[in-house]
């Protein structure tokens, strides 16, 4: 253990490499495409016991939290870095240039990247995720039972603070 770990940490942890960066960010994509498949076996299996009058074995809550978390996982935090990571090996290496333009501020982005993955991760184990759907429209005219998270993403979809109707839909389809 002791001769792996500061090669870990002197080459990998603490790279500013372009290349390593990329690769970090490949294999932080496939770590969460497989939290994903987890997720999609999970929500499969939910549907296929909870058929007629069965129940199944998810809370309905449980069950809303993780279709829009597996939203998450696979744009945000697998399509999003895998991209990133194979632009950040080929593109460098395209234009014949040593290093990308920052290379601290491009290490800084992949450990911002993996820390709000796995925040995204902790956050159904401790607390509660947002309840939305993928899309982040209301269930019914009522906004007063939603998290915290829920209130985040609907503001920041409305066009202004004040509006008065909650769904994204209504707002953006009314003239300005």
């Amino acid at each position: 253990m002791k001769g792996w770990w500061p090669y870990l940490w002197r080459e990998w942890l603490t790279s500013v490499d372009h290349k390593r960066i990329g690769v970090m960010y490949v294999l932080l994509a496939l770590v969460l495409l497989l939290r994903g498949f987890m997720d999609a076996i999970m929500m499969r299996s939910q549907l296929a016991i909870a058929a007629g009058s069965a129940q199944g074995y998810l809370p309905p809550e449980h069950y809303d939290q993780i279709f829009y978390r597996s939203w998450h996982d696979h744009d945000l935090f697998m399509a999003m870095p895998f991209m990133i990571g194979l632009m950040n090996f080929v593109v460098p290496l395209q234009l014949g240039v040593r290093d990308v333009a920052f290379p601290v501020l491009n290490a800084i982005s992949f450990w911002l990247t993996a820390s709000g993955a796995l925040l995204v991760n902790i956050s159904l184990v401790v607390g509660e995720f947002a309840r939305t759907g993928w899309l982040a429209y209301p269930p019914s005219p009522s906004c007063n039972s939603r998290p915290v998270s829920a209130w985040i993403i609907i503001c920041g979809r409305c066009r202004s603070p004040v509006s008065v109707r909650c769904s994204p839909v209504s707002t953006w389809s009314r003239p300005f």
